[in-house]
């Protein structure tokens, strides 16, 4: 018989279904723990397609030449906080963040925040 393939595709192990499974796990706790707008911007990015820059302005109310930057800021904070988690360093918040210096999201409600003033990117007082 020939022409006829008899190999049947690789079937992943269950380890590597598993393995699979952790790492997107850890990818969306990590970007969900972003500060600010990085977990709303990251997830427009990975859609399929992904939004165009005026798109991304419109529905995060940004300036289109700040999407750019932001995008940058986010995904070095994201490489920072997952190298961490790889590398088993003892988990800090996205506030050691360093390329984003902002706090991350606090889990408690916050009072509301002077219009125009994101009460998540208020720095607290040093001392």
């Amino acid at each position: 018989m020939h022409g006829v393939c008899t190999t049947l595709p690789p079937v992943p192990s269950a380890e590597d279904v598993y393995l699979a499974s952790l790492r997107r796990r850890v990818v969306r706790e990590t970007v969900a723990a972003l500060p600010g707008r990085c977990p709303e911007l990251i997830a427009a990015l990975a859609e399929d397609p992904p939004p165009t820059y005026r798109e991304l302005s419109e529905r995060l109310a940004m300036p289109r030449g700040s999407i750019g930057p932001t995008r940058s800021r986010c995904l070095a904070c994201l490489r920072t906080l997952l190298h961490r988690s790889a590398t088993r360093e003892r988990p800090r918040a996205a506030a050691s963040c360093a390329p984003c210096g902002r706090p991350p999201l606090s889990p408690s409600p916050q009072p509301p925040a002077p219009p125009g003033r994101d009460p998540r990117h208020v720095r607290a007082p040093e001392g």
